[in-house]
């Protein structure tokens, strides 16, 4: 199963990915340079503050990662605070 997550990291950024393991993917993110998104090892530590419902398909995940990356701050910021995962 895939999964589309946000984590904010210390300057309150967030960064929008898709992982198998989103727990793995935030240690990653703080722990490992060569796996990290540069936009959280620059800040990090990043924290997870959202996950979506699970994909099938990676292209799902995808898709809808996408569509989130498109969204407003504030919008991803009413997703963060219990929003719908339309």
């Amino acid at each position: 199963m895939w999964y589309v997550y946000l984590a904010r990291n210390r300057r309150g950024d967030l960064y929008c990915g898709i992982s198998t393991d989103v727990e793995r993917r935030i240690k990653e993110h703080n722990t490992n340079k060569k796996k990290a998104a540069k936009a959280c090892w620059s800040y990090k530590p990043v924290t997870l503050v959202w996950t979506s419902h699970s994909y099938k398909s990676k292209s799902g995940a995808l898709k809808r990662e996408a569509k989130i990356k498109s969204m407003t701050k504030a919008d991803k910021e009413a997703l963060v605070k219990g929003g719908s995962d339309a």
